[in-house]
């Protein structure tokens, strides 16, 4: 039996990440590498962040895509410099995704062959992998270029799978700040991941490989959910740089391309049906009517 190692991603260490052999589906073919820990299945336990945009449905050619974007705030937003002490916990798991986007490069070269099929000079793997951390961008004719506007954004996949039956069902566990089970459908991930949210999730990667590059999946198996606060009138009216909502640009990204829809590891069963009570997600606080007196007859 495998045993996991979950870490918290302010106490990584990258010269403890090692690589497993390359993994082929027997369905349809697509590549896959383990990232182990200290020789362990390694689980990164990410810190409360973020997620403006909450969950972020897209349909492709190859089928639904659910997937979470982190805002890595106070971490530089053209995500090329190291993030500095003042950055804390955050900081620190941006300098480690770094740290690990680096030593898969390095190592892909040194594998080009077995990951491949054939030699390949870093530059050009450079080229083809995507990046662990993206970038704040802007659309500027046909191409997305880094504007440095917002903080860069940390992308996790959610698990939703089809059963024997082909019928989807969310393969993670889910629980409110109180600890307390929700059970998470395809239907609900909206209402239990809304925009502007905040999160906590356990999150397990893997190295994907495909046509068009390589990159990693990170597939979140745990979350704990904050339950949204109700925008004030003072956030509303803050500075631009300041507003709780989020403009665009801050989370355009390119949409989503053939290596990202072949992330799938077929070896990945969906976890069997939750017997946990359904928990409510709050919803926002309405503003109460102020009731006008009407004046009195004379």
């Amino acid at each position: 039996m495998s045993v996991n190692a979950t870490i918290n991603a302010s106490n990584l260490d990258i010269s403890k990440v090692t690589f497993g052999d390359i993994r082929i589906s027997k369905n349809n073919g697509s590549k896959s590498i383990p990232i182990k820990y200290n020789g362990q299945n390694f689980q990164m336990r990410v810190p409360k962040l973020q997620y403006p945009m909450g969950v972020s449905i897209k349909e492709t050619e190859n089928g639904t895509n659910y997937t979470m974007l982190a805002s890595l705030r106070g971490c530089d937003s053209y995500a090329k410099e190291r993030a500095g002490a003042d950055a804390g916990e955050i900081g620190q798991m941006y300098n480690f995704l770094k740290d690990l986007e680096e030593k898969i490069i390095k190592t892909s070269v040194e594998k080009s062959t077995l990951w491949f099929g054939r030699a390949r000079k870093e530059d050009v793997l450079r080229d083809s992998m995507k990046s662990l951390v993206s970038p704040s961008v802007e659309k500027q004719g046909s191409e997305w270029v880094p504007n440095g506007k917002y903080p860069p954004s940390f992308r996790m996949k959610v698990p939703v799978y089809a059963n024997d039956k082909g019928v989807l069902t969310v393969s993670m566990d889910a629980v409110d700040m109180a600890n307390r089970p929700i059970k998470l459908t395809p239907e609900n991930l909206s209402e239990v991941f809304p925009k502007r949210m905040e999160a906590r999730f356990i999150v397990s990667p893997s190295i994907y490989v495909s046509g068009q590059g390589f990159g990693v999946t990170w597939r979140i198996s745990y979350a704990q959910v904050s339950a949204q606060q109700r925008v004030t009138a003072a956030q509303m009216f803050d500075a631009e740089e300041e507003s709780t909502e989020v403009p665009a640009a801050a989370v355009e990204i390119p949409t989503a391309t053939n290596e990202e829809d072949q992330e799938e590891e077929e070896d990945h069963e969906p976890a069997p049906a939750q017997a946990a009570p359904v928990v409510q997600t709050p919803a926002p606080a309405k503003q109460a009517r102020r009731r006008v007196a009407q004046p009195s007859a004379i």
